[in-house]
C-alpha cells in the first residue's frame, strides 16, 4: 500500500500521478491520500490532483512576478554573484531587517579583488584552465566549494566562464541574472 499525507506532493504532475497510479494497478496496491481518505483511483483525488497542478503552474507565474518586481526595483532575488553581498534597504530600531522592504545588491569588498584579478587575467590573455590553476595555486576560496579528488575546494574553468559571461559583473541585470542576483 502506498500512503502519502498529500497526493498533490507525491507527484510532478498529473502525468506522474497516473504512472504511479499504473504502478500500484499492476502490483494489485493501493494508495490513499490521508488528508482526505481518498483512494488514489478516485475520481476526487484525480480532480484535486488537476488542481494541485494548476495551483502549481499559478504559483511558478506569481513567483517570476514577484522576482521581476524586485529586480525592476534594484533589489536582490536570491543568489548572488561572487563579488556580491545583500544588505537590507531598510531597519528596525532593533537592527533587524523591515519585513517587505527587500534588500539591495552591493559590491562585496571582501571578494571583489578576486574578481577583478578573474578578469584582469582573462584580458591578459589567460585561459580559462591557467586562471583556474593559478587561483587553486593561491588557495583562493571557490564561489561554491567542491571537492577536487578528496582535496581541498578548488575552481573549476566552467565556474570562471560562467563568471566571464555573466552581465552583472558589467552592470547588467537581466532576467537571467534577476533570478541569481
Amino acid at each position: 500500500m502506498l500512503l502519502c499525507w498529500d497526493s498533490s506532493r507525491l507527484p510532478r504532475d498529473s502525468e506522474d500521478l497516473g504512472w504511479i497510479r499504473n504502478r500500484l494497478r499492476a502490483r494489485k496496491r493501493s494508495g490513499y491520500e490521508a488528508s482526505t481518505g481518498l483512494d488514489l483511483f478516485n475520481v476526487g483525488s484525480k480532480v484535486l490532483g488537476i488542481m494541485g497542478e494548476e495551483f502549481l503552474v499559478k504559483l511558478r507565474a506569481d513567483t517570476q512576478r514577484g522576482l521581476r518586481g524586485r529586480a525592476e526595483r534594484g533589489l536582490s532575488t536570491g543568489g548572488l554573484a561572487l563579488g556580491y553581498r545583500s544588505e537590507p534597504v531598510a531597519i528596525d530600531e532593533h537592527g533587524r531587517p523591515v519585513e517587505g522592504a527587500g534588500f539591495r545588491i552591493v559590491i562585496d569588498e571582501s571578494n571583489a579583488p578576486v574578481v577583478r584579478r578573474i578578469f584582469d587575467l582573462y584580458l591578459g590573455g589567460a585561459g580559462l584552465r591557467e586562471i583556474a590553476h593559478q587561483l587553486n595555486a593561491d588557495h583562493v576560496p571557490p564561489p561554491r566549494p567542491r571537492a577536487h579528488h578528496d582535496r581541498r575546494a578548488s575552481w573549476a574553468p566552467t565556474a570562471i566562464r560562467e563568471m566571464l559571461r555573466n552581465p552583472i559583473y558589467v552592470g547588467e541585470r537581466t532576467s537571467s541574472t534577476a533570478a541569481s542576483g
